[in-house]
């Protein structure tokens, strides 16, 4: 800032006397500070004025000793003539920036509003004196897109536009799952976001810490759940990324706590024959949701899903090709299913003989509340029409008391899925026969989940080499 407008901003311009409004002197006179050496502000104001120090003293005419009006000073006891007086320059645009000298380089500070935020903020930055304008020009460009270093965008301000403009483009099982982890991320919403973006391990020591559960019991999130807590935190910067709010993704050096791969837990055969002469008594239907689970291998959502009209009685198949699934307001039919991919099931003769006996059955309550069953009706349907199925929380529910009631090891219905697949694999049919009937997408796949299941079969492999090699005779068979 030079003299001249450090100057007349300290300066009142009243109608009469123009005021100095900076510190004043010993003797009453304004006084500033040129060129490192304190000075009367009467005095600069004359050299301001007319472009040279004054000789003698310079009294103020009106008396005023904080005036610096140039027309009430006069100089060795001679008024002084009218001159003109120079108005300050113009205060620039917001937005246009300052530059400064320092020493070989330039300092510059340019100023915008946070597109995200709507605060105004002042980046500041040196560079060489060759490439000042171009430089100015490629901060404001930042600055004005959010995407500045500078800029206050913090997660929580990501947080919240993803769920607004990212979430919804998700499907509906997806946007639940995004809303119900991001309230586990609340510890991270102050964080500025460029600030994550530089230091990963601040997320790694989040995490390392353990998320304490919503219930309030003392317990952690599992490593995972972690995951999914994860995963909304990936959706988030994936957004920030595609939207130039930040330039490298952060989420991809971030190591997550291992997990503790497990078996597949599923009942014995013995305890799926208990279940299905006991399920009864909670539901005449559910023998058949369970019989279905342990053949078919269908998901649980699809299981829920299956309509009259997905069941070839001539072919004796089923095809699994949506999904039941809660969403935002509850729970709603999805129209594909997991994969993104329908498949058809072949099931015995005795399974399809019980769907019909169910239709049957469906056909008489319709009847009895003086409706019509519709040929596109809900298997396992709630509602007299068929226009809804089961709750998957009710058949889970349900699943659980059998157990408890029968003694068997608490299994979920998921793992009747892991009964059929253990069964094949140990009955000796192809992998791919397991994976094509549980819906995975890829066959290898299955054969991680199940790799022990597969390891067992090794000493029956060995033999089976063995023989080969020792003579026809003693081969058994694979």
């Amino acid at each position: 800032m030079g003299l001249d407008e450090r100057f007349w901003g300290k300066v009142t311009r009243g109608a009469a006397c123009w005021e100095w409004q900076g510190k004043p002197g010993p003797r009453g006179f304004g006084r500033i500070q040129v060129d490192g050496r304190p000075q009367l502000a009467h005095r600069v104001a004359w050299f301001l004025a007319r472009g040279a120090w004054p000789e003698g003293e310079v009294r103020q005419r009106c008396g005023n000793r904080l005036c610096v009006r140039p027309e009430h000073l006069i100089s060795d006891g001679l008024t002084a003539s009218p001159i003109p007086v120079p108005k300050p320059a113009p205060r620039r645009a917001r937005g246009t920036g300052n530059i400064q000298v320092r020493g070989n380089k330039i300092r510059i500070r340019t100023s915008a509003r946070d597109p995200v935020t709507g605060r105004r903020i002042q980046p500041s930055f040196t560079v060489e004196a060759g490439s000042v304008k171009d430089e100015l020009n490629r901060v404001q460009a930042e600055v004005a897109s959010g995407r500045h270093q500078g800029t206050a965008v913090s997660f929580g301000d990501l947080l919240d536009k993803v769920i607004v403009v990212h979430v919804p483009n998700l499907s509906p099982s997806a946007q639940q799952t995004f809303r119900n982890y991001a309230k586990y991320l609340g510890p991270l919403r102050d964080e500025p976001l460029r600030r994550l973006e530089e230091h990963p391990e601040i997320v790694e020591q989040f995490y390392a810490r353990g998320i304490p559960g919503l219930r309030g019991n003392g317990a952690f999130l599992s490593p995972k759940s972690l995951r999914h807590v994860h995963w909304v935190l990936s959706q988030a910067f994936h957004a920030a990324r595609r939207w130039r709010w930040i330039h490298h993704d952060p989420t991809t050096d971030i190591k997550l706590p291992p997990v503790a791969q497990r078996e597949p837990e599923s009942p014995p055969v013995e305890g799926i024959r208990e279940l299905l002469v006991a399920a009864a008594d909670i539901e005449p239907a559910f023998p058949l949701f369970i019989r279905l689970a342990a053949i078919a291998g269908g998901r649980r959502g699809e299981l829920h899903a299956i309509r009259f009209t997905d069941v070839d009685i001539a072919r004796s198949t089923i095809e699994l090709r949506r999904n039941y699934v809660r969403g935002a307001g509850g729970w709603i039919e999805k129209p594909t299913t997991k994969t993104g991919r329908a498949r058809y099931i072949d099931i015995d003769e005795g399974t399809v003989a019980l769907i019909g006996v169910q239709r049957q059955r469906l056909e008489a309550i319709a009847l009895a509340f003086g409706c019509r069953l519709p040929e596109d009706a809900f298997v396992f349907a709630k509602e007299p029409d068929g226009s809804a199925p089961w709750s998957p929380a009710t058949t889970a529910r349900w699943y659980r008391r059998l157990c408890e009631e029968l003694g068997i090891a608490e299994t979920r219905i998921t793992d009747l899925r892991h009964f059929m697949n253990t069964e094949l694999i140990d009955g000796g049919f192809p992998v791919t026969v397991a994976s094509d009937r549980s819906g995975h997408r890829r066959t290898s796949t299955t054969t991680d989940i199940y790799s022990a299941r597969l390891r067992r079969r090794q000493p029956e492999a060995a033999a089976y080499l063995a023989g080969l090699i020792d003579g026809p005779d003693d081969v058994p068979g694979p």
